[in-house]
């Protein structure tokens, strides 16, 4: 993600233009999220890497975002040994993929 917005804000920038990046990604970013903290880690950054680059560049009319589609049902946590009320209750929640 990281890399592509770079390649991208560098190119909009060379060229004077207005755009929008958006990112995916999850509110497991902002809560605890027990046996993903990986993925919890990254989606943390993702959003903070939106937020930061939203106010360097808005000047220059590129918008820069994070969406956070969750929970959403799929098979993330179909493996998981350890099922904790949390992460029951999210499932629970979740929307289905054709309902985004």
């Amino acid at each position: 993600a990281f890399v592509i917005a770079h390649h991208f804000l560098q190119k909009l920038v060379a060229n004077k233009q207005k755009g929008c990046i958006v990112f995916t990604s999850s509110v497991a970013g902002f809560i605890p999220t027990p046996f993903a903290a990986s993925y919890a880690a990254t989606k943390s950054f993702v959003s903070q890497l939106a937020c930061s680059l939203h106010i360097e560049v808005q000047a220059l009319g590129i918008d820069v975002c994070a969406v956070h589609p969750s929970p959403v049902a799929s098979n993330f946590y179909e493996k998981v040994d350890h099922k904790i009320e949390i992460m029951e209750a999210a499932c629970k929640n979740a929307a289905e993929p054709d309902a985004l």
